[in-house]
Parts: structure tokens; sequence; C-alpha cells
């Protein structure tokens, strides 16, 4: 099946392919079509004195300019080896003419996209044979998906990858949209993944070498609108003579650079590098070391000189060959590599889930550089292959009531994750959950810790504590941790020992008045009364007017009402429902279409609601508040840094304020 793509390119990552791959398929056909320019045709004809319409290396060498530069030149661009410079070899070489003009050159991304497409016809039962077949398109991008990361596969034979995933690469697959792939289709689907496509069908590779600079574009625009303001291009391309290279490239003089004009040939949305490597070259040797590269690497990518040398030196001589360069992330400026990754479960290495790049979707060609970098081959990344960005611990901070103070009361190293805090009623003990650097919230623990931070206590296992009124005990979730009826909702003695199981569902959160314990089950709210033990269900989500309702609820002061996120379609949603009276009194507080997250907190004097929102489009959480009225606008709580990313809430009775967790992004 479509799992062995990846594999079975991957035991000939680091042979060249022979010659004789051939692609079946017009639309899959790599030949490049090849124009000479009238001006290089005379230079041509000029330099050939025998008018045998081939060069060699003694007419070459005839030539004006260096000869050491002459004589490696001759050699690069000798693509057959046959001694001799053809016209289109020739006008492929940098420096005779506008490199927009210039002659094409093989690619050697070409050869991966032969690997691939060899794979998969492999993988499909001989497809090449049969090119007619077609393949279901959620078929073939769960595949795809397994080809990449076989990790995704559960022990169960299952795959586990978001839905959203699954859906970008069914519709990137599926070109015409009749939920089928063909193999033509195929063909493409793996030239976007190589990063030689773009979605819309433009080459971000020229047939003269250059390559479109994405990573730059993305890094540039700051607001990820996808186009470029004067100050964003200023501030954020590097290079001589901005203001000129700015006014050249803005056509319409709109003083915007759009993507279709970043794209123009002539302009420099597109990188040169093989001009650069010739210019990087000064012992004219034909390679690269890491001293000459690093004098044609902008300084965003001078970091990736050590890392790239190591895992794209085909021979190990510690340089790199034209060949080798184009295809390392220093020659392939689409790729967006000079990017940090983030080591987001903080375990100090990168797995291929964790080597992400915002905005670069070619996932194929991050699954190529991921393996080439993992020198050991022991399918992660540490710091001695690759740079990573470790993400510092997570932090509580005490918010004051007026938002005058806000100061950072724990933090552990140890156990770098938390949220889900609970606050007692006498407001002097805070419960949260918990988990170690390399685990998930499967693995969570719940601690205690005194109000004013300092040292956390281990109690047990579970996730999103909350105290009873008295103190005493405290109602959790607990996903089993390998046993199953374990699942669900616990009452838990306050020194974490168990004291009975509720039910299965979610989310736990318990009453200020002691009374009741809500959660949420098959998409609404159910509710546990302490007193009798009997549980009833307290609205649908059809009743509430959501599609279902998160968890981490918060009760109002007076245990009246809770409030919880919700899911309305593709929106999020702000929404509370009455727990006394015959009524729900449903109420939707907000309904966005930015991300919120789970955690909800009422104030203290129950008129308003905190939550964390994206403020805007490609931004991070941001802790907001709304009045808790119908349709209320969502505004910054005051008191909190502006770049402050956050992740939980809660308040602190007593009007003592609230304690906010931040996570780094």
């Amino acid at each position: 099946m479509c799992s062995t793509i990846w594999m079975t390119m991957r035991g000939t990552l680091s042979a060249h392919i022979s010659a004789c791959l051939v692609l079946v398929g017009a639309s899959m056909a790599m030949a490049q079509t090849k124009t000479v320019p009238d001006a290089i045709k005379k230079e041509f004809q000029a330099a050939d004195q025998n008018r045998d319409f081939k060069i060699t290396l003694e007419e070459y060498r005839a030539l004006p300019g260096d000869p050491r530069a002459l004589v490696r030149d001759f050699k690069l661009f000798d693509f057959n080896d046959n001694q001799s410079l053809d016209q289109e070899e020739f006008a492929a070489i940098p420096g005779r003419i506008a490199a927009e003009k210039r002659g094409a050159l093989p690619d050697p991304m070409d050869d991966l996209l032969l690997q691939a497409v060899v794979a998969m016809d492999a993988a499909y039962g001989d497809w090449d044979k049969a090119p007619g077949r077609q393949i279901h398109s959620r078929i073939f991008a769960q595949g795809f998906v397994i080809s990449l990361a076989p990790s995704t596969t559960t022990a169960s034979g299952n795959v586990s990858v978001s839905s959203s995933q699954m859906e970008e690469f069914s519709k990137a697959a599926d070109q015409n949209k009749d939920s089928q792939v063909s193999r033509e289709e195929a063909g493409r689907f793996l030239e976007l993944q190589l990063g030689i496509i773009r979605a819309d069908g433009r080459k971000t590779r020229l047939p003269n070498g250059r390559v479109l600079q994405l990573s730059r574009f993305l890094n540039a625009d700051r607001n990820r609108d996808y186009k470029l303001t004067k100050d964003e291009f200023l501030s954020g391309w590097g290079g001589d003579d901005l203001e000129a290279v700015f006014v050249a490239g803005d056509k319409n003089h709109d003083q915007i650079i759009s993507f279709g004009e970043f794209q123009a040939p002539d302009w420099v949305g597109f990188d040169d590098p093989i001009a650069r490597f010739l210019q990087a070259d000064q012992d004219f040797d034909g390679e690269c070391t890491d001293e000459e590269l690093k004098t044609v690497t902008t300084p965003d990518q001078l970091a990736l000189i050590p890392f790239v040398l190591a895992a794209m030196d085909d021979d190990g001589n510690g340089k790199l060959s034209l060949r080798e360069f184009r295809l390392s992330p220093l020659g392939n400026r689409f790729s967006g590599l000079e990017t940090a990754p983030v080591d987001s479960n903080r375990d100090r290495k990168l797995s291929f889930h964790e080597f992400r790049f915002s905005g670069i979707g070619s996932h194929l060609l991050h699954r190529v550089y991921f393996h080439r970098l993992d020198v050991n081959q022991d399918s992660f990344l540490t710091e001695d292959e690759f740079y990573i960005r470790y993400k510092q611990p997570d932090k509580i901070y005490h918010l004051s009531e007026d938002g005058q103070e806000f100061r950072a009361i724990y933090t552990n190293s140890e156990y770098p994750f938390f949220g889900s805090p609970g606050v007692s009623n006498d407001g002097q003990q805070v419960l949260f959950d918990t988990w170690k650097g390399g685990e998930t919230f499967t693995s969570g623990r719940i601690f205690q810790m005194p109000i004013t931070g300092k040292t956390g206590k281990d109690l047990c296992d579970g996730l999103m504590p909350s105290w009873s009124a008295d103190g005493k005990q405290f109602a959790c979730s607990r996903n089993g941790q390998g046993n199953a009826d374990d699942y669900g909702i616990w009452i838990m003695n306050a020194d974490g020992t168990p004291f009975h199981k509720i039910s299965r569902g979610w989310g736990a959160q318990w009453s200020p008045d002691g009374k009741t314990i809500v959660f949420t089950q098959n998409g609404g709210v159910s509710a546990f009364d302490v007193a009798t033990r009997e549980i009833r269900e307290v609205a649908t989500s059809n009743q509430i007017g959501v599609d279902y309702v998160m968890y981490n609820m918060s009760w109002t002061p007076d245990s009246s009402r809770i409030a919880f996120h919700a899911r309305l379609g593709a929106h999020y949603a702000i929404a509370s429902i009455a727990m006394t009276g015959a009524e729900i009194d449903p109420q939707i507080h907000l309904d966005s279409e930015l991300g919120i997250e789970n955690d909800v907190a009422w104030s203290n004097d129950g008129k308003r609601i905190l939550f964390n929102m994206i403020p805007q489009k490609g931004g991070s959480y941001r802790l907001h508040e709304i009045d808790a009225v119908p349709n209320a606008t969502p505004r910054r709580v005051q008191g909190v840094p502006e770049d402050l990313m956050t992740c939980s809430v809660t308040r602190i009775p007593g009007g003592q304020g609230f304690l906010v967790f931040s996570r780094d992004r």
C-alpha cells in the first residue's frame, strides 16, 4: 500500500537515479523546453571557432574572463560529460545574459520526483502498468500520511492524524474534485509535496535554476496577508538598494508587492543558487567549503551551514558540489528551513511531527530533509543535527482584580506543561494538571500548591481538577492510563486518594456551593447531584444551540450559571446556561471565526467571562474578556503583557483576582 512510498524512496535517497527511469504520462514529463536567446546564439557561434556546433575546453578558455573560472564552468556545465558544450549547455552558464533569460539546466529535484513516482507506482501495485486505475482521495491521503510518518499508526493499526491534515492532503490530491485520484493527479500531488510547484500549478523552480524564495516572503510578511507593504519589505528582506528594488517590483505602483508581483521572473522573488554557488567558489574547484558558503548565505541561514554539510555532502569530502548545494536548503530558498522548529513536547529533540515550517506545505520535501539531517538515523533530530527552539516551561501568574499587579508565582522545568487551574473557596489552595516533557496530557498528573505559588505537590493522575466547597475533596477527569474502567469523572480525597467514580464523561467542575458537579457528555451538559448521587442531563447541544460543548466549564460565584467554550460549525463560541430554575436560558455570548481555548472563567462579580482567544489570523492566544450578555464584543484583559501567550485562567474567590497560565509559543 501507499505506506511504502517514503520507505522505498528512503532506501535510495543518497544514490543518483538512473537516467533510464522514464515517467509515463505527459502531465508528469520532466523534459524542459530549451530555448536559446539570439544573443547567446551569436556568442556561441563566435566561440565555436571550427564551426562544429560545439565548444571545446580550448575554445571556451579563449573567451574573456578568469581562466580558472572558465575551466571550472566548462566542467560544471558539460552536463552530458562529453568534453564539449553544446548551445543549450552554453546558454545555462550565468554571467552572459540576464538571469531570467538564461538557458535551462538539469534540476536534481527531478531525480527525487522520479524516485517518488517509481515508489508510488510500486506501492499501488505497478500503477504505471494500469495508469487508468483511480484511488479514492481519502485512501490516497491516508496512505500518504502513513508514508511520511509511520508513527501515525496506532498499535491497533488505526491512523492517528488530524482530520484537517487528512482533508488538506485529500483536496490537494483530488484536483478535479471527483473524490478519486488518478495517476496524473498523483504525480502533480508529488510535485506539490516536493516543492516543485505551488497549489496553483505555478513552478517554484524555473528551468534556468532559479528558485522561488517563499520562505523569505513569509518571514517578511508579518501580518500574514500574503502581500508585502513597503515597510515589511524594507525591514524584513535584507540587502542593498531596497528602495529601488521595491519600486522595480511594485509593477502597479500601489506601494504593495502582491504575491503575483513577487513571483515575477525578473525580480528578486526568485533566488539564483547557480550564480551564488559560482560566486562562493573562490578557489574555482567546483565545490564550496563552509567558509566559502558563508560568503553567499544570508544571515538567517548561516546557522544552517554545518548541519547542511553533514547532511547533504554525499561523497563526504567536506564540501558541497553544485548538485548537492541545489538540493540542500541553502540552495532551495523555498524550503523554509532557516526558521528553527519548536520542540513542542519539550523532550529536547525534534520528531518529524515537530519538523514544521509555517506556510510551507511541501511535506515530502521536509521528510527528505529530515531523513538527511538525521545523521544517526534514530528518527529524531538533536541539537548536533539541527537547530531547535526549546520551549520554556509554562508559568502561572497572579493578576490582581484591578489589573494593576501581574507577577509570576510558579514554574516547573520537570513538569513544564500545566493548565486547568482551580482555586479553593477560601482562596488559599490551587489545583492544576501537569505533565512532563515528551509526554502528552494523557499522562497528566494533578498538582496542589498554595496560592502564593513556589512549590507544587504531586497528588495523583488526572486532569481538570475542581475543589469541593469545603476543600476536603476535588472532582477531576481520569483517562484510566491503561485501565478503561478508570476512565471518566471521579471524586478524589484532598490527598489524591480515590473516593469514588461518578460516571463516564469529561471535564468535571464542582459548583461553589458544593451541591453539583457538571461535566460534558455526548456533546451536551450533564450534572451529578452530590447529595443524592443522581445524574441528570441538563441540556443537549441542540437545546443550547451549539454543535457540542467543550470541557473546562466555569461556574458563576453564586452557582447559578455555567459558561463554556462550544463549537458552532467552523466557528468558536462562548456560551452559558442557567443551572437553577425550570429553564436553561441558553445564551451565546460570542461567535468567532478565530480560535478559543477551552478554559473559561467568570469574574468574581459574575458580570464578565474571561477566556483565551486568538486576536487575529496567524496570531497566538491572548487573554480576553466579554460582558456576560448575548453577542458581546471581546476586549483584551488589562494588566497582562501584550506579547504574552496565555492558555488557562481561573478566578480566585473573595475578589483576589485571577490565576493566568502562560505558554511559550
